[in-house]
């Protein structure tokens, strides 16, 4: 369950990478694990400035995934045992770059 994610430690959703060789977005999903200090890996790519893959809107996929973005608010709705990102910058399923309004459920 997902707030048994939360009782054990943080999720992270989505990074900017600026290295030497790397600038992008990432759509990537994370959990730190408070006890043991330890970041795992749940879901998304590792390809930087990636599109999404939206499907039909209000039906739920397992197909379906955000573009990479950056700067997202992240909220946990325990009732439905869901979690909403909103907005951010990044890439939509077309390649489109810029700045959404959209809420995406995961």
């Amino acid at each position: 369950m997902l707030s048994q994610e939360f009782r054990v430690g943080l999720l992270s959703f989505s990074y900017l990478i600026h290295s030497q060789s790397l600038v992008g977005k990432l759509n990537d999903f994370w959990r730190f694990n408070l006890s043991s200090i330890e970041w795992t890996w749940l879901s998304g790519n590792d390809t930087i400035n990636s599109n999404g893959f939206y499907g039909t809107k209000a039906v739920p996929s397992i197909n379906n995934y955000p573009g990479s973005r950056s700067g997202i608010p992240m909220t946990l709705d325990s009732s439905l045992n869901s979690i909403y990102l909103f907005g951010g910058g990044g890439f939509a399923q077309s390649g489109t770059a810029g700045e959404f309004s959209s809420i995406i459920m995961l």
